[in-house]
């Protein structure tokens, strides 16, 4: 897929949360320099090659290969720290797989995009709040598939949430030891 014009806002807005984040100095020159890369750049690049190139510059400016490393290690030793509580609500729960289905369903909601804007409060109270319900819950369908199933890949992404996958995969474990 091509660069849509709708990506560059998001990605000048990538540029600027990071900017901040690791507290850069000389950010003007950092966004002179991203705006002249983003002047010359082909649309006929896809999304992922242009932020790679962006973030390429960004990294070489910052000097900085992971400026996402102080935030994720603060989500995951966050969500380690609550990995009991949130294990022992699973267990208590009427139906613990699709508890669990929903934790970590939830820690997808961790992310440090420029368009996602929840603060750690509004994610911890996700957890408390038992009345969300899933708006498509096909789960009786997905057990049966993990039943029946071969072979499992379960694909992790943001930080934070591996810790609320970990506890999916025990359940996915419990319905069938592959």
């Amino acid at each position: 897929m091509k660069l849509s014009d709708q990506c560059l806002s998001c990605l000048v807005n990538q540029v600027v949360k990071v900017a901040h984040m690791t507290r850069v100095n000389d950010k003007e020159k950092l966004y002179a320099r991203v705006f002249e890369y983003m002047s010359q750049m082909d649309f006929k690049q896809t999304n992922p090659e242009v932020i790679g190139e962006t973030f390429k510059l960004l990294k070489e400016y910052i000097h900085n290969d992971d400026p996402y490393v102080q935030i994720r290690n603060y989500y995951n030793q966050l969500l380690l720290k609550q990995l009991p509580l949130f294990k022992q609500r699973i267990e208590d729960s009427k139906d613990s797989f699709y508890q669990a289905l929903r934790y970590a369903i939830i820690g997808n909601i961790i992310d440090f995009n420029p368009i996602s804007h929840h603060q750690l409060e509004d994610i911890i109270s996700y957890f408390d709040d038992d009345t969300i319900p899933f708006s498509i819950c096909d789960i009786e369908q997905l057990k049966d598939d993990i039943i029946n199933a071969k072979t499992l890949l379960y694909l992790g992404d943001n930080c934070g949430e591996i810790c609320l996958d970990k506890l999916l995969i025990e359940k996915i474990k419990e319905l069938n030891l592959i």
